[in-house]
């Protein structure tokens, strides 16, 4: 892969000096959004619900996050070792506490802090960018396969506990279907070593672009270490797949948790329900699901008789963890050269843009 390519996007991403249109505008739907449920809620029965709450119960929720961090680095240790790289714990805990830093403020999946993470791994510890990408998108697809699984029996679960309409159920599986569809072809293409990525560049005509074309070698080789892994390292897969596992686990201890901080005695189905809403916001293209949790989330609460502002505040509290746990990566930002401001523009849209015109400035040099 063209690593001059991978290093000048980093580098200019990071020295950007504005945001990207769909950053703005996402972020301008969110806040208005956000603004709305709150003047619903109501400021001072917000304030007394974040009383409930102590400097301890933030503490604790931090600590079930950080769970799920080192978990998110065992499985990339571990998929990095299949391969020939045995990096230290440590040194992969701060490169994935630098991506889920970046991918915290990235508008879509948080998927803002892969690149990074892949050229971070490529400079510093000399691992070529074709098994950089295998393994960070290995250990992120594989939590997403546990993930979304958990996604569609928790949906039958919580509609066959709680009277809904039909419909909303259907909405929910008619909206998930694309993803079931994703996962499917990823796992049908790489266990028949047809290669995943290149169908899905060749299915959308992504190959008539001249500055794809040049790394078609590349993506070749990405294919062949994803069919490799998935089909000759079957032990390293349990692994990865049973640590993806445990970390969503970590994800509903944490909202069973702070229910609990929040004097909420919720019912499974309503814990799985607001699990679920979570989930889903996760795929709204609005940078953190800004305003979307917490339209959910609140809702949640109002249709199983809950005060409107505990949810709302449960929002709160949530992103106020993930910003604690997006600290100690951001701390090492200058020792890598990275600036934060660069990192507010950094979308998917934007990776594909520069790509093209990053390739123009060379074919003309």
């Amino acid at each position: 892969m063209n690593s001059c390519f991978i290093r000048d996007y980093i580098s200019d991403c990071m020295s950007m000096k504005k945001i990207s249109p769909l950053t703005i505008i996402t972020i301008c739907f969110g806040a208005i959004l956000f603004l709305v449920v709150l003047n619903i809620v109501g400021f001072s029965k917000i304030i007394e619900a974040i009383k409930l709450l102590s400097f301890s119960n933030m503490l604790i929720l931090c600590a079930v996050f950080a769970v799920q961090l080192t978990l998110w680095t065992i499985s990339l240790k571990i998929i990095l070792a299949s391969f020939g790289y045995k990096l230290p714990f440590k040194t992969l805990a701060i490169l994935n506490s630098i991506k889920y830093t970046f991918s915290c403020i990235t508008p879509f999946l948080n998927t803002g802090g892969e690149p990074v993470q892949i050229y971070l791994l490529y400079k510093e510890y000399d691992i070529p960018l074709t098994k950089g990408t295998t393994a960070v998108f290995l250990e992120r697809m594989l939590r997403f396969t546990v993930s979304l699984s958990i996604v569609v029996l928790g949906i039958f679960y919580v509609f066959s506990k709680f009277t809904l309409p039909n419909n909303v159920v259907f909405v929910c599986l008619v909206s998930l279907l694309p993803w079931f569809l994703f996962v499917y072809i990823f796992y049908k293409k790489n266990l028949a070593g047809e290669g995943f990525i290149h169908f899905i560049l060749a299915l959308f005509g992504i190959f008539r672009f001249n500055f794809v074309k040049k790394i078609e070698d590349p993506i070749n080789k990405i294919d062949q270490d994803m069919s490799e892994f998935l089909t000759r390292h079957k032990k390293e897969l349990a692994s990865c797949l049973a640590l993806s596992f445990i970390s969503v686990l970590m994800e509903i201890v944490q909202i069973y948790l702070l229910l609990s901080f929040l004097h909420s005695s919720l019912t499974m189905p309503g814990i799985f329900l607001i699990f679920l809403i979570m989930k889903i916001a996760m795929f709204i293209p609005v940078p953190g699901a800004l305003g979307v949790l917490e339209t959910g989330i609140t809702g949640a609460f109002v249709i199983q008789n809950m005060a409107s502002s505990l949810g709302f505040v449960f929002t709160l509290v949530f992103r106020f963890v993930g910003l604690i746990l997006a600290i100690p990566g951001m701390l090492f930002f200058p020792y890598f050269g990275i600036k934060l401001r660069k990192a507010l523009s950094s979308d998917l849209s934007s990776i594909l843009e520069y790509a093209k015109n990053n390739l123009k400035k060379q074919n003309k040099k």
